[in-house]
């Protein structure tokens, strides 16, 4: 960081003016919202996870890559041979405490003691639902190999992890680890755990390239012109990874609408759409099950291919013909 000509306080930004912060007006109106809005921001029943041990978790046998979501925007992908977790939080909360702050809507899937070896822990930002101390530190393994923007080693330093195995990059800089090369990609977000360190770390998507498929894992963003610039340098997707909820017009500038996913998922030229983001955190003004529904509808329209497995099933590409509608009852 200290040979970027950032001056004497590093500080990130965006490619285009990005609105993060609202009024007081605003915040009074999201407030008034939280507390007196008529959406059903949680489930009304028990959302249908499929838990799982360590043996459960078996190589796949087919050449595609397999998927298992685990809730919100951590992702188990088995890929050429290598594990990667996206975002990992596990914990009950997305907080700096277990003793508030949003809570899961639904189960994790298994703890972390129960994950299968991970070979790379991909990081996009350092907002608390998607960097969670517990689970981070419970990762903590000498083969496993943590890839996060410029910025959040910092970070994982204090947690304990091992220097030699963080690798921070910028923008289109790229790692090879085993048989998958990690490319960072820019993002329209912003970063910080709290007040002090707002832009003090870089927040990216990835490029996930292995011998015959790539994937494209967005991490949390605003829709923006660099999805098509990501594809041209690129190349396409075999499946992009995209968020989906926790939009309003409050936060349009850092997080996709779900129409706003399919059509960036049709920048990127990708094959299937794996919506994430959405049904585990209550951290926005909309149905709990809203953001998935939209998006199923844009895609339709759009003949776009969406598989939307229930949090805990592992699914690979060649399912997306037969999503069950498990957000239904």
């Amino acid at each position: 960081m200290k040979k970027l000509p950032l001056g004497s306080r590093a500080r990130f930004d965006n490619s285009l003016p990005t609105k993060v912060w609202f009024s007081a007006k605003d915040a009074t109106r999201i407030l008034h919202r939280l507390l007196c809005g008529t959406e059903k921001r949680v489930p009304q029943g028990k959302v249908p996870v499929v838990y799982r041990s360590r043996e459960s978790f078996v190589t796949p046998v087919t050449q595609d890559p397999a998927f298992t979501w685990l809730g919100w925007n951590t992702m188990l992908i088995n890929m050429s041979g290598m594990t990667l977790l996206t975002d990992p939080v596990l914990s009950r909360r997305a907080s700096p405490t277990g003793l508030w702050g949003p809570s899961r809507l639904h189960d994790a899937p298994c703890s972390v003691h129960d994950l299968p070896k991970i070979d790379v822990v991909l990081i996009s930002h350092d907002h608390y639902d998607h960097l969670d101390r517990a689970t981070v530190r419970a990762l903590n393994s000498a083969d496993t190999a943590f890839v996060v923007p410029l910025g959040i080693g910092r970070i994982l330093k204090r947690w304990g992890i091992t220097e030699s195995r963080i690798h921070e990059l910028q923008w289109w800089e790229d790692i090879t680890i085993g048989s998958v090369t990690l490319t960072a990609t820019p993002a329209r977000h912003y970063s910080g755990r709290g007040l002090a360190d707002r832009y003090a770390s870089l927040w990216a998507g990835w490029s996930i390239a292995g011998p015959t498929h790539r994937l494209f894992f967005g991490g949390d963003t605003g829709y923006f012109s660099g999805f098509t610039e990501i594809a041209r340098r690129l190349g396409h997707f075999d499946a992009s990874l995209l968020p989906i909820g926790a939009y309003s017009r409050y936060w349009k500038d850092v997080h996709l609408s779900p129409e706003q996913a399919v059509r960036a998922h049709m920048d990127l030229q990708g094959g299937v759409l794996i919506p994430m983001h959405y049904a585990t955190f209550n951290l926005a003004l909309h149905d709990w099950d809203e953001p998935l529904i939209r998006c199923l509808n844009a895609a339709a329209q759009h003949e776009v291919r969406v598989l939307c497995p229930p949090p805990g099933r592992t699914v690979n590409l060649s399912d997306c013909t037969h999503n069950a509608v498990w957000w239904s009852n």
